[in-house]
């Protein structure tokens, strides 16, 4: 999605879309730390599938 939405010139959304992952990904490593890591990782990628989501479908002509 980052090349997408960089190709589109939206460049915050491009850099969102390919740190997201990292966060999502640090909160699943420190899984043996707190079950809280956990659900925020698990939280954050599923807030951030809703965003973009929901922003390609307004992208989308009807």
């Amino acid at each position: 999605m980052g090349w997408h939405f960089a190709a589109r010139g939206e460049h915050g959304w491009a850099i969102a879309c390919r740190l997201v992952p990292v966060g999502v990904l640090a909160g699943f490593a420190s899984s043996s730390a707190t079950v809280m890591a956990v659900t925020a990782g698990a939280g954050l990628g599923l807030i951030w599938l809703a965003m973009v989501s929901a922003r390609v479908r307004a992208s989308v002509d009807p």
